[in-house]
């Protein structure tokens, strides 16, 4: 990625020595100044290398999400979540052990004819301990893993895919500060020429050179000026509350960046690319694997289950009768083996499997879906992208057009062959002008990071991203294996 660029606002001027500085560029005075953004500033806005060394880059905003966005933290906590289901389908390979134990106190009376009755005491207790070993589940624990492990490579994708809508976010949170941050000094140096226009009007008219509806469509516009500054500091105002949202903090003074993601050549380029690199293609293909998996978990069950049971058990008696005390020790070892075989369970688990079958046709659907999605967004942005391209042509020959247009009028203004009017719908034609190239420049930016997104490269290994890269697989090592602890649950 490239560094970025800033520009002042400049204006053109009739003479020397009549700059005056304002907030985002420069005002100008004398009768003959136009007040305006020059052609070289609008394409210095557009291309030129630099910048203020205090404004926050479109890198920095980036990598800030990247370690701090809410959504992007829970993706990577549910992935985290998601990787415990290999352990879990693992542990099918692994023996159960219990333990139980058993004590108690009995006392029990017996009574014959007249004899008197006798009583007696014990206290049973046996230790139980039993390893169970399962051989064979009908191959569900083989494709319970192979369904685990799918859909974790499922939310891995999923994880890249939400980082991909957050950098969207981001992007486009902060060309839209920085295009209305450029709009707002567009609009205030318009306010200014205006002003200065209905003023130099209004002596005019004073001294009798023009009349009172000249000074009245002069003070129409300067109106008009001061609510479109208005309008624009408002709007300002809601960019820079969505890119809090985006980022975690109050954007700076920022610049419309030379950072741009690498894009293909071609169309046909950038639609093969979306084909089989979106991240929401490679997720919605993991998830029909683990949908396929699923039939041969469900079906398992009709199978036969075979285990091994290991059992010890020791009984220990201690009794009292008739003042007598005896006491006994039994102590046993078994080992079986138990083979289940399934014979009617009412056809639930043959609905259950027609259903599996119908879910991977669901989720195959799925799949074509997203590639077509992924494709009409990939088309849909580069059509967009060379459109704005060819606007910021259109529109810088237009500013510069209207640049030379205004000031003829304006000097044949002053030799009186000309109108205020005329004077006012030119100074509005150019206005309207620098607005369209920085609302072009705005759309080129966005429509780049949007395609970027569609093909997959909106991601952090892509964008060469100035932070530590998340290890998707990190967590997944370190519990994948473990059989016992809760010590591996990495949060980070």
């Amino acid at each position: 990625m490239r560094p970025g660029a800033t520009c002042n606002f400049i204006a053109e001027t009739g003479g020397p020595g009549s700059t005056e500085p304002v907030a985002g560029g420069f005002r100008f005075g004398g009768r003959q100044s136009i007040g305006r953004l020059t052609l070289v500033c609008l394409a210095a806005l557009l291309a030129a290398p630099g910048g203020s060394a205090s404004a926050q880059s479109l890198t920095d905003a980036l990598a800030e999400a990247y370690r701090t966005n809410p959504q992007l933290l829970a993706q990577r906590a549910l992935l985290r979540a998601t990787d415990e289901m290999v352990p879990q389908a693992l542990a099918n390979w692994r023996p159960t052990v219990a333990f139980t134990g058993q004590t108690g106190y009995t006392v029990s009376a017996e009574a014959v004819g007249r004899s008197p009755t006798a009583y007696s005491h014990s206290k049973p207790s046996s230790l139980d301990l039993t390893a169970t070993q399962p051989i064979y589940r009908g191959g569900r624990t083989e494709a319970q893993v192979r369904q685990a492990i799918n859909t974790v490579e499922a939310t891995r994708a999923q994880t890249l895919a939400v980082e991909t809508t957050v950098f969207q976010a981001v992007a486009q949170a902060y060309l839209d500060v920085v295009r209305d941050q450029d709009l707002l000094a567009v609009n205030r140096n318009n306010e200014y020429v205006l002003g200065q226009e209905f003023e130099s009007t209004r002596i005019r008219v004073e001294v009798g050179e023009l009349t009172g509806t000249d000074l009245a469509q002069a003070q129409s516009s300067f109106e008009q000026a001061k609510a479109q500054v208005v309008a624009a500091e408002g709007q300002l105002e809601i960019s820079r509350a969505n890119y809090t949202r985006a980022v975690g903090h109050p954007p700076g003074r920022l610049t419309l960046p030379r950072e741009r993601p690498a894009l293909p050549a071609t169309r046909e380029e950038a639609l093969s690319l979306a084909a089989r690199a979106n991240p929401n293609i490679i997720s919605a293909a993991f998830t029909e694997l683990a949908a396929r998996d699923n039939i041969d978990v469900v079906r398992g069950q009709l199978l036969p289950q075979i285990s091994a049971t290991g059992d010890l058990n020791r009984a220990i008696s201690a009794a009292t009768s008739a003042g007598v005390s005896t006491s006994a020790t039994t102590s046993t070892a078994m080992i079986t083996t138990t083979m289940t075989m399934p014979l009617y369970e009412g056809g639930a688990i043959y609905s259950q499997t027609r259903q599996a079958q119908q879910t991977v046709g669901q989720r195959r659907s799925q799949r074509d879906d997203a590639r077509r999605a992924a494709v009409q967004l990939a088309d849909q942005n580069w059509a967009a992208l060379q459109a704005a391209r060819a606007a910021i042509a259109s529109f810088t020959a237009a500013v510069r057009a209207a640049q030379i247009a205004l000031v003829g009028i304006q000097e044949e203004a002053l030799a009186g062959t000309r109108t205020v009017i005329d004077v006012l719908v030119a100074e509005q034609q150019l206005f309207t002008t620098q607005a369209q190239l920085v609302t072009a420049a705005h759309d080129t930016a966005i429509a780049e990071f949007n395609v970027a997104a569609a093909i997959g490269r909106l991601i952090v290994p892509e964008l060469r991203l100035p932070v530590r890269l998340y290890d998707m697989g990190r967590h997944y090592k370190a519990v994948k294996d473990k059989w016992i602890g809760f010590a591996g649950g990495l949060t980070e």
